[in-house]
């Protein structure tokens, strides 16, 4: 899910010698970058985000993160601090570029998995191989809208997968319907298979629904999981509202594994299943 990025063609920049300083001929100084970004057809999960830079062969680092944090940091610190933190966890130049955070050209992406009526900020700004700042730190605040529910559906699964991370404190609930292409994963933040959860239970970086029509985020879930046929599966049961619009009532069973090992706990930003690997592209950073 990493390639959702449109790329335009670098373009040639030419640079011109001209005028006379103090009697002598000196170079001018080469163009700036600057950036700019728009913000479009905001919706309650989404909006589609462009930026266009002025030259097309300089690099920039882009995100989208917490609006508020724009109210606690100037655009420029934010920018530092960004990027600090995720050098802090391994982060590289060549990792930023793999996985299209520096970029060059037109950048445009419509996002759908965004939280309703929240405030988000996108930042933009030139770097370096040695991911330093080289210029403006460009930023467009927006919000997105309320989210309405326009349709109820009743779904029930029971070949879901269970992945069990409870020894760290989550377990993680996945459903593949190829036929019907969708695709929800549902992580929750405990140390036991049973309880009654809500939405504030919810890893929201690992869970979301996916179908042909774009990835969403859980706006308001209540449910209980149980362990049926003597602790052979476990099963999830309740209601949760998805920034699609719509309703989903469901049931969801899982073999559980005897005497597995402990299931390995995703490390940050690189846990691909099919959600995190989209909504992390939507940044909140965890600054002091």
């Amino acid at each position: 899910m990493k390639k959702f990025f449109s790329f335009v063609a670098a373009a040639l920049v030419a640079f011109s010698f001209a005028s006379c300083k103090g009697g002598q001929n000196e170079p001018e100084q080469p163009a700036k970058q600057t950036l700019k970004i728009t913000v479009t057809d905001i919706t309650p999960n989404g909006a589609t985000v462009e930026i266009m830079p002025t030259l097309d062969t300089v690099p920039y680092f882009w995100a989208i993160v917490n609006g508020t944090l724009l109210k606690q940091y100037t655009a420029d610190s934010l920018a530092v601090l960004l990027i600090e933190e995720e050098v802090a966890y391994g982060a590289t130049y060549e990792s930023f570029e793999k996985d299209s955070f520096i970029l060059t050209g037109k950048f445009s992406y419509t996002f759908s998995s965004m939280q309703p009526e929240t405030e988000y900020a996108v930042l933009a700004f030139p770097i370096d191989k040695e991911l330093k700042v080289t210029g403006s730190v460009e930023s467009k605040t927006f919000t997105t809208k309320q989210l309405v529910i326009t349709k109820t559906e009743t779904i029930r699964y029971e070949d879901a997968i269970l992945i069990d991370y409870t020894a760290y404190g989550m377990f993680q609930l996945m459903v593949q319907d190829r036929t019907n292409g969708i695709h929800i994963a549902l992580t929750f933040n405990s140390e036991s298979l049973e309880g009654v959860f809500t939405e504030t239970d919810i890893n929201q970086d690992y869970s979301g629904l996916g179908n042909k029509d774009g990835v969403y985020s859980i706006k308001t879930l209540t449910a209980k999981s149980e362990l049926i046929e003597s602790g052979a599966k476990l099963q999830l049961s309740g209601t949760m509202d998805v920034t699609n619009g719509v309703r989903y009532n469901f049931t969801i069973i899982a073999p559980v594994a005897a005497e597995a090992e402990p299931a390995a706990l995703p490390v940050r930003y690189t846990h691909r299943n099919y959600f995190s690997s989209t909504q992390s592209r939507t940044r909140t950073i965890g600054l002091p």
